[in-house]
């Protein structure tokens, strides 16, 4: 797990003392230090350029991609073909920290009004509201199996939002501690986890099933599943890529 975490530039990022404390601990620094670099969990099959901007979180909606601007407030579409800017939306004024594809709609969450907000993609209209005042440190959302999921990092898991009935709600723990953005595909969730290094899928009823290195490090900003791909997002080169399983190649 240690040598799995190491980054491009042989450290461990925010985690690097740690590391390097727990390997001289149990005498293991010398050993790991002469073993071969590990493969990497994930290869990029195909990527396109991301706009500028403060990019968090990832989605599509059955055509574009869209990325989430903090800074500008803006939630940009682009082309999955080529990465050209197809539309900015302004976002509305509350704090919006995820977006995802929610009921047909632009899905977009806000941390300091805690609420859940599908929005009208070609006019940025809000067509529904959801309060989320029981969440904590909202994150990304995504729709899956008829329910919205919304990543809470300080309560740890997923709130189960139904679609129908709204006012229903349930917490999941998911395969990792403070999940981030979340991509909803066959058989499972997976998401980018802010303390764990890792990317992680967990089915419907919190069962890992499936984990790997997030393939940009702490540089993985945002994910989604277009149907039949897995794509993430480089904030540090300013990419969105299409990326695959590499072990066993």
């Amino acid at each position: 797990m240690i040598l799995r975490a190491q980054e491009a530039d042989g450290g461990w990022g925010d985690h690097s003392l740690v590391a390097y404390r727990a390997l001289v601990t149990h005498g293991l620094l010398d050993e790991l230090t002469g073993l071969t670099p590990l493969p990497a969990d994930w290869r990029v099959a195909r990527d396109i350029p991301a706009p500028d901007g403060r990019l968090e979180t990832l989605t599509y909606d059955g055509e574009r991609l869209w990325i989430n601007d903090r800074e500008a407030g803006e939630a940009i579409a682009v082309s999955p073909e080529d990465g050209s800017v197809l539309k900015r939306l302004s976002l509305p004024a509350g704090k919006c920290v995820g977006i995802g594809w929610w009921d047909g709609g632009l899905a977009v969450t806000e941390a300091e009004s805690k609420r859940l907000l599908k929005l009208d993609p070609e006019t940025g209209r809000i067509t529904r509201e959801v309060s989320l005042d029981y969440g904590e440190w909202l994150n990304g959302v995504a729709e899956m199996d008829g329910e919205a999921w919304i990543a809470d990092g300080f309560m740890g898991c997923v709130w189960r939002v139904n679609t129908a009935n709204p006012d229903q709600h349930t917490g999941l723990v998911l395969g990792a501690p403070i999940p981030m953005d979340l991509a909803a595909t066959p058989g499972g969730v997976w998401h980018t986890d802010i303390f764990a290094p890792a990317m992680v899928k967990t089915d419907p009823e919190g069962k890992l099933i499936d984990w790997g290195e997030k393939p940009f490090g702490r540089h993985t900003a945002g994910i989604c599943w277009d149907g039949e791909n897995l794509w993430a997002l480089d904030a540090e080169t300013k990419r969105i890529c299409v990326i695959e399983k590499a072990l066993g190649e």
